[in-house]
């Protein structure tokens, strides 16, 4: 899954784009905690991907 399309998923959900540090990315939901995002320039796969899904669910 590329980036863009991790950031398209959260925003789908409710999450707004509150900041961006450096590379990361940070989505903020009323009631939930923050989650960074790193941005990659390839593919983001494997646990990292299923982490940051999880966190948006």
């Amino acid at each position: 899954m590329k980036f863009i399309e991790i950031c398209k998923y959260a925003e789908d959900r409710g999450w707004i784009l509150n900041r961006i540090n450096g590379s990361h990315y940070i989505y903020v939901k009323p009631g939930k905690r923050s989650v960074p995002v790193q941005k990659h320039s390839k593919e983001i796969e494997g646990v990292y991907l299923k982490r940051i899904l999880k966190q948006f669910d």
